[in-house]
């Protein structure tokens, strides 16, 4: 190493190598954002595998937005003649041997989900010539990550670091299926919330350790949900605490006020419908319809239609969460009669512009929609919309749709994709339209540059547009490097609609402050070299450059992994339904390497919407602050366990 380890960076090594050779022969690193786990975790793989000579490689395992950022990591803290040998994995037909010859394997998950869809292909045609034909000759060569050859050698991946490990919180999920069926002798799980959205997400990353602690889902459930094993209850104390004492057996997890990092001052602006209070309306009726539906989608009679039930309910909350920012979000560009009527006949709900969106939908394989937001598992709290049986049970295969929304942010930011989801061993196929398609992008943001500015200044846009005022007016004149300003929304194309707002306020020159002030995006629809570019630029002082100040980044794609000190003030536009993203969106700016102030500006509205949202989110709170309680802690504090 060329870079000295923090304090806590060298004891967590330490800590990993034992949790490593213990039986669980793996561990959770939690150290909260911003503290270097990912050279804490680099260094302790090496270790491991320079302890044992002639080993396989070191695999990371890291979101496609984050892969660059692992290289220039090990670039940064490593002497240049002592580097460790890297390859980039970016495509399933590299040889397997010569992966042998490489001390450190870098691959995204979107890259492990592939190769295991044709992995688990591969194996089903092979078992269907056995059975036709009695042929056991493999006719195609494993991917790579999966090759026999690997174990015929003796050297199994040596250590797997899966980088934001909660991105596999659903068991069910391809990604964690994925990961599961690597051949690895040791794994290290990075995250900083291990308790993304709620207290059984820890059961995925149990069953990433080489020796499972639990068999599967009934199993964990009875022995930490308290319930039987087909119904999943909030536990109680006691179990609480048996769950909390197995975490400290396996987790090294410090706070981060182990930094001496500059104040954060958190301010919440609520916003008023009082000048639409049609919206506030229109925004209860949807609320109201979904929970409707999930109602009648827990119903014993209704199982049938239980997969068609969710998801409207779910439309239903996403027409909710868009009337809330703004109504252009619900309005469709298909102007052509043509394109409107084949559309209108596969059950695709349109309107005519300015009108208000139908929350009528068709037929459940036609509502695949990627969300604006997460909505899983947002109504186990509400006794009267859930019960135990609908608690955390995510749709299967089975019925055509995989609501883990929020989970495996891997691909492109797309509000509007017609997805088919496949069981494991078949490829998914994808039909995409929205901000992802160039020609459909061009369209909706002529669509903006010709809106009425009453369409665009709805009343969430106008308090956001004038937040950034704020921010910028009372900075101090005389310091030598302005502020920047980190701005978040889950869907692309209501950031699109505040870079317009932006874009027109800044023209009227006498009103807003800094005439130069320049906006540049980050989201899913960029390519990855972009995004990369994107972040070292606006990472750099004003002082230094003068390319943007305001940056526009998708919670999904950017709210995860990456660094993005070069800001310091930062507008969260909406709540989220997992606490976990809001505590990782933070993360990004109020992290080691931050030099200025951090203020954190939370965009509320008096809408059902949001008020739902927030009442949900508050006992899932509150039992993950009971869990990690003892948990996270600095180095060297007692050890407090829970009495049982």
């Amino acid at each position: 190493l060329q870079s000295k380890l923090q304090p806590w960076q060298a004891s967590g090594v330490v800590r990993l190598c034992r949790l490593a050779h213990s039986p669980f022969r793996g561990a959770l690193l939690c150290d909260e954002m911003g503290l270097g786990k990912s050279l804490t975790a680099l260094v302790a793989a090496i270790k491991l595998k320079r302890d044992l000579p002639g080993s396989g490689y070191v695999l990371v395992i890291t979101r496609k937005s984050c892969v660059l950022q692992w290289l220039d990591e090990i670039r940064k803290h490593f002497a240049i003649d002592h580097q460790p040998s890297v390859l980039i994995l970016d495509t399933g037909v590299y040889p397997a041997y010569d992966l042998l010859s490489f001390d450190i394997v870098i691959c995204s998950q979107s890259q492990v989900r592939h190769q295991y869809i044709k992995h688990t292909t591969q194996q089903a045609m092979d078992n269907l010539r056995i059975i036709n034909a009695g042929d056991r000759t493999s006719k195609h060569p494993l991917p790579i990550l999966y090759s026999p050859l690997y174990s015929l050698l003796g050297r199994n991946i040596r250590v797997v670091i899966f980088d934001e490990a909660h991105d596999a919180r659903n068991e069910t999920t391809l990604l964690a299926a994925a990961v599961r069926a690597l051949e690895y002798d040791h794994i290290f799980l990075l995250t900083g919330t291990p308790v993304y959205n709620h207290w059984d997400d820890l059961l995925s990353l149990f069953l990433l350790f080489p020796c499972p602690l639990f068999d599967n889902k009934s199993h964990f459930i009875r022995t930490m949900g308290g319930g039987m094993a087909d119904r999943l209850v909030r536990p109680d104390d006691t179990h609480l605490a048996i769950l909390s004492r197995l975490l400290l057996r396996l987790t090294v997890a410090r706070p981060k006020s182990v930094l001496d990092l500059p104040e954060k001052e958190e301010h919440t602006i609520k916003v008023v419908f009082d000048a639409d209070p049609e919206a506030r309306t229109d925004i209860s009726q949807a609320v109201k319809k979904a929970q409707q539906c999930l109602r009648l989608a827990r119903r014993p009679n209704h199982q049938l239609r239980r997969a068609q039930l969710v998801q409207q309910g779910f439309r239903h909350l996403t027409l909710a969460r868009q009337i809330d920012s703004n109504r252009l979000l619900t309005e469709s560009l298909l102007e052509d009669n043509e394109e409107n009527n084949a559309a209108q006949s596969q059950s695709v709900p349109l309107r005519d512009h300015g009108q208000p969106a139908s929350p009528t939908v068709g037929p459940s394989h036609h509502l695949r929609r990627r969300p604006v937001i997460n909505y899983k598992e947002e109504f186990e709290d509400d006794d009267e919309a859930a019960d135990p049986e609908y608690e955390q049970e995510d749709i299967n295969p089975e019925f055509g749709c995989d609501l883990d929304l929020d989970g495996e942010e891997d691909d492109d930011d797309n509000e509007e994709v017609v997805e088919t989801t496949w069981a494991s061993g078949t490829s998914p196929t994808t039909q995409t339209r929205g901000r992802s398609d160039h020609e459909y992008t061009i369209k909706w943001l002529n669509k903006l540059r010709n809106a009425e500015h009453n369409a665009i200044f709805s009343p969430k846009v106008r308090v956001i547009v004038e937040t950034v005022l704020k921010i910028f007016e009372t900075e101090d004149q005389n310091e030598q490097c302005r502020h920047k300003i980190m701005i978040t929304a889950t869907s692309v194309k209501f950031l699109d609609i505040i870079h317009e707002a932006i874009r027109r306020v800044s023209n009227l020159g006498n009103t807003y402050t800094h005439n130069d002030v320049a906006v540049v995006e980050y989201n899913g629809t960029m390519p990855i070299l972009q995004r990369d570019a994107v972040l070292r630029t606006f990472n750099q002082p004003l002082c230094v450059s003068k390319d943007y100040s305001i940056l526009l980044i998708s919670s999904t794609c950017g709210g995860i992994g990456i660094n993005v000190t070069g800001a310091s003030d930062l507008i969260i536009c909406e709540p989220y339904w997992a606490p976990g993203l809001r505590d990782q969106i933070i993360g990004r700016i109020w992290r080691m390497g931050q030099e200025r102030s951090v203020r954190i500006w939370d965009i509320l509205t008096d809408s059902a919407i949001d008020d739902l949202i927030i009442s949900r989110t508050k006992s899932k709170t509150e039992v993950k602050a009971k869990l990690l309680k003892n948990v996270v802690r600095k180095d060297g504090q007692r050890i407090m366990m829970p009495r049982l």
